[in-house]
């Protein structure tokens, strides 16, 4: 292959997590027998039909979904379980390989979980690799993942300034509704989600959950608390006519002398602004969770 078709394959390759396609081969001025030769001396792996990976290591995770993608052809795109860890939202931290697909005479890529409609999907691109929006993979999510999992991936879409909840209820109006699974769950969880701001960690969504299912009247979340020295605390969920609050601790953020510290202090002068408070280890909420919300309700009915 001359210098110049060799150089513009790798400039492409270094865009897309080194794949490129048959079509970009091509393009450059390549050949199928360049193809041919370089897959046979190792130099390139076939990963799909018309897709290559130049080199010889193992694609990782992100590669191979962007080679699926490729493989499948234009409008596809990942989705579902993938897109939620391509995302990075709370509620799973690995996802097989998982398309969108339209219905087309394209080929499909082996080893794929596929999904395939007739109704445009919105797109967008996070790291050279094409995604269902945040609204999509959440209503995705909402079919395909267990309810707490699905509740924490809103929620942390939410607190990140990802999408806004009247955002997907417009999604879910315009794009659900019948055959698209997850429609009437995400409908509930919007319905059921009190306004004001997003849970403050996946053990706060755990809780809240927990909570709501047993019919404890919701918190306010996230609730802005004056204190003495004129900073504001924000409990993680408040009960402000009761003047009694909640706080789900996680392990990095209170881990440290000084952490602790600043905890106690804060503490204090919540407890100085009139309010009684309770605190819970987010492993207490993982382990123990109906323990945990026992106690959370006599402390409210005391």
């Amino acid at each position: 292959m001359e210098p110049g078709i060799e150089a513009a394959v790798h400039d492409i390759a270094r865009t897309r997590h080194g794949l490129v396609t048959r079509a970009d081969v091509l393009a450059c001025g390549g050949t199928d027998e360049v193809i041919r030769t370089r897959t046979a001396v190792g130099r390139w792996t076939a990963v799909h039909p018309g897709v290559y990976l130049v080199g010889v290591a193992p694609p990782p995770w992100r590669t191979s979904l962007l080679a699926a993608t490729l493989a499948a052809g234009p409008g596809s795109a990942a989705s579902h379980r993938a897109a939620v860890v391509l995302w990075g939202l709370d509620g799973i931290a690995t996802a097989p390989l998982e398309l969108t697909v339209p219905f087309t005479a394209e080929p499909l890529p082996a080893d794929v979980i596929q999904h395939r409609t007739r109704r445009p999907v919105p797109i967008v691109v996070i790291d050279a690799v094409p995604v269902t929006s945040i609204e999509r993979t959440i209503l995705d999510a909402a079919g395909c993942l267990r309810p707490v999992a699905a509740e924490k991936g809103m929620e942390c879409a939410l607190r990140r300034g990802l999408t806004t909840a009247t955002a997907l209820d417009l999604h879910v109006k315009e794009h659900g509704g019948r055959g698209v699974r997850g429609s009437g769950f995400l409908k509930e969880l919007l319905a059921e989600r009190p306004a004001g701001r997003a849970a403050g960690s996946p053990a706060e969504v755990e809780l809240l959950r927990a909570l709501r299912l047993q019919g404890v009247e919701p918190p306010v979340r996230q609730h802005p608390v004056r204190l003495r020295d004129g900073s504001v605390a924000i409990l993680d969920m408040a009960w402000p006519l009761r003047r009694k609050a909640v706080e789900v601790d996680g392990v990095d953020a209170h881990a440290t002398i000084g952490a602790l510290d600043h905890d106690d202090e804060r503490q204090n002068q919540v407890l100085e602004a009139g309010y009684d408070l309770r605190r819970y280890s987010a492993r207490a909420v993982r382990r123990r969770p109906g323990s945990v919300v026992a106690s959370v309700m006599r402390f409210l009915a005391a």
